[in-house]
């Protein structure tokens, strides 16, 4: 029996399944650009891997600093000086050596051992008598000096070293059946949308492995015997040896403290990608927001950057959403900021192994489809002095 309507028609007395709903065909995102560092890194320094574990070579800086190691000190004219292992070998006869805490100069005139060397004491002075060296004090390597129609000079070398890291493999599936694709949805196209979706979290994985990934290769059979290794690429937290606890509040001192020990190594360049988590930027903007600027967004593949130009270096600032906390802030990462060499990072990927999306991966009976993007990549982090990490930063 139909309902009878005695008075004008409104939307509160029309059946509601009778009014077209007004819904946009977009989907408005939360963070649409969460994985500025696979962005920028996937299209600067990258390059085929040819096997899943990859290797650079690195080489630092000769070592220019040794320590006393004498715990009855040692006497004016002694002129063997004991000092921690192994830094005995980084000198050679010839080199000209400084006390730091009393400015003596030493001559090293015998090959040394790795925990001590003979020298020619107060080698700027009467040449025999300096001052005591104290158990613990610096000595620094200040140059070389030869006699005049000596031979050659003791060979002096320095090995590099071989890091290495993994490719890993990413994977995301998606689909839907037949009969939803054939429908009319709000949304639009489930596989275009779907697509879409999937490609930011999918960029969303490598970047969480860039950050937080730790290199490991579990090499035993899983649930299958046909299963072969599963591998893991490290990330920036794992290479950098360089970390500042902030332990709170951040003060200028300490962000300057902070700015020479991101540029202190500067093999690369002079300039820094430092991703903040949403803290580390307001405090910031607080300190030095005289010396920010805005860099404009078609130079940065649509990222919004700012610089922050000190007397060490250049930093290229993006709040980095994924450096976050949960429930527990002392716990989580809502308190870092990475400052990164952009020149020691590449993206290595496996031949034929980029991110790619792979159609129609469900199996043949499947009145549906399956759809998913798939990489095997790793990352290069190079010369670990040259990235900085700070932690603890509460504002």
């Amino acid at each position: 029996m139909a309902t009878h309507i005695s008075q004008i028609e409104t939307t509160s007395n029309v059946l509601a399944g009778s009014r077209v709903r007004d819904v946009s065909k977009k989907i408005h995102e939360v963070d649409p650009n969460a994985a500025p560092f696979t962005l920028f890194f996937s299209k600067a320094d990258s390059k085929v891997a040819n096997n899943p574990k990859f290797e650079w070579q690195e080489k630092g800086l000769p070592e220019k600093w040794l320590t006393v190691n004498d715990g009855s000190n040692i006497a004016a004219t002694v002129t063997t000086i004991t000092v921690d292992t192994p830094s005995g070998n980084y000198v050679r006869p010839g080199n000209i050596l400084s006390v730091v805490r009393s400015g003596e100069k030493l001559l090293v005139v015998t090959t040394p051992s790795a925990t001590s060397f003979t020298c020619v004491r107060a080698f700027d002075g009467d040449q025999v008598t300096g001052s005591q060296i104290n158990d613990g004090d610096d000595i620094k390597i200040i140059g070389s000096a030869h006699a005049e129609g000596a031979d050659v000079g003791t060979l002096h070398s320095y090995q590099e070293t071989q890091p290495f890291n993994y490719t890993q493999i990413f994977r995301r599936a998606f689909g839907a059946t037949r009969t939803l694709t054939n429908s009319e949805l709000y949304s639009g196209n489930s596989r275009a949308r779907q697509g879409m979706e999937n490609a930011r979290d999918f960029k969303i994985l490598l970047e969480e492995s860039f950050i937080y990934g730790e290199k490991s290769l579990l090499s035993t059979q899983e649930t299958s015997a046909t299963l072969g290794p599963r591998r893991t690429s490290g990330g920036i937290l794992e290479f950098c040896t360089t970390t500042q606890a902030m332990g709170g509040t951040m003060t200028e001192s300490e962000l300057e403290t902070f700015a020479q020990t991101a540029f202190n190594a500067t093999g690369g360049s002079a300039e820094r990608f430092l991703a903040a988590s949403a803290t580390a930027v307001s405090v910031i903007d607080q300190l030095a927001a005289s010396r920010l600027q805005v860099v404009p967004k078609e130079k940065t593949y649509g990222v919004a950057i700012t610089r922050w130009v000190t007397g060490h270096g250049e930093f290229n600032i993006v709040k980095h959403r994924l450096l976050e906390s949960n429930t527990v802030v002392a716990d989580g990462f809502a308190g870092h900021m990475i400052a990164i060499d952009p020149k020691k990072i590449g993206y290595r990927y496996l031949a034929d192994s980029n991110i790619k999306l792979l159609k129609d991966r469900q199996a043949p009976g499947v009145d549906g489809w399956t759809d998913e993007y798939l990489a095997e990549i790793g990352w290069e982090i190079r010369n670990p002095t040259c990235h900085a990490v700070a932690t603890g930063i509460t504002g």
